[in-house]
């Protein structure tokens, strides 16, 4: 990501009163997006608030023997944590499954409802975020506080390097 990038994601994330990171050291892509050789991260956005949550987005490779035969996909995820057990999680995967956009899947994982595309999708977009007002107060009653967006997340945030897990 270039330079002039980051700074367009931080005034939108500053704009709207968010956290923005281009990688944030606490979380790391979820562990079933992990299989690709090279990610690159786009950026990081916490949603402050009693029932936050997360959006990131990653470019990724897959070498597949040489730079002709690679696999490039762009990886969007929202991240929600959940305060409920698995009659939660069910519940959580039926909204999202009435509500999500094509091409948009659900997977409920250690107590998170993790909602993820491989389709090209802009972090600035209007259309996204609306679809994640909407989608935040369909699952409030679900949710609990993102420990990735609680003070101690963010004074671990400042004081751990960044670096790509590969």
């Amino acid at each position: 990501m270039s330079e002039r990038q980051a700074r367009r994601l931080e005034r939108f994330a500053r704009a709207r009163g968010l956290i923005f990171e281009r990688e944030p050291a606490v979380r790391r892509t979820p562990l079933e997006f992990r299989r690709y050789t090279t990610q690159r991260p786009i950026g990081w956005f916490g949603v402050p608030g009693p029932t936050g949550y997360e959006v990131a987005q990653r470019h990724e490779v897959q070498d597949l023997g040489d730079l002709e035969h690679a696999h490039t996909s762009r990886l969007t995820w929202v991240v929600f944590t959940l305060r409920t057990g698995p009659a939660g999680d069910a519940e959580a995967l039926r909204v999202m499954a009435e509500m999500a956009p094509r091409c948009w899947h659900a997977q409920c994982t250690d107590g998170e409802l993790i909602v993820w595309t491989r389709r090209f999708t802009r972090l600035t977009s209007p259309r996204l975020w609306k679809w994640l007002a909407s989608a935040h107060d369909a699952l409030t009653p679900l949710l609990s506080r993102s420990a990735q967006l609680d003070s101690a997340a963010r004074r671990q945030r400042a004081s751990i390097p960044r670096s790509v897990e590969r």
